[in-house]
This record gives structure tokens, C-alpha cells and sequence, in this order.
């Protein structure tokens, strides 16, 4: 195929999706994992894990709570 003119060409683009996993950290219950689009501002799902003896304050990236924390 010969091109005798100018051509437009253009991008598309799909952004990443990533997968939340939640992890009871030594609680019980389950939670299904949650998608997210890069870039996307979305809420958390609300936690449904319980833990004897503990009061639920939020997500953290680290088991230990020294990653970034999520309310």
C-alpha cells in the first residue's frame, strides 16, 4: 500500500486498573478486593472485619501501621 497524503494518526489510551486486597490482620470475616483505575479518586469500602478487643480506625499499607495510612 502506497501513502500519497498526510495521515492522522491517534493515541488511545486505557488507564491501569489495580486490585485492593484487604487483609484482616489476625481479625476475622471477609471482604471482597476492590478495583481501582489509576488516577481514579474512589472511597474504600467499608470494613467489615471485626477483632476482639479493637476498635476499627482505618487502612494502612502495612500490617504494622508504618506504611500510608487510609481513613
Amino acid at each position: 500500500m502506497k501513502i500519497t497524503g498526510d495521515i492522522n494518526i491517534y493515541p488511545t489510551y486505557e488507564a491501569k486498573t489495580y486490585e485492593i486486597v484487604f487483609n484482616a490482620n489476625g481479625g476475622t470475616g471477609e471482604m471482597e478486593n476492590q478495583s481501582v483505575k489509576y488516577d481514579e479518586e474512589k472511597e474504600l469500602i467499608p470494613c467489615s472485619y471485626t477483632k476482639v478487643g479493637h476498635n476499627f480506625i482505618g487502612w494502612n499499607t502495612k500490617q504494622d501501621g508504618t506504611g500510608t495510612a487510609y481513613e
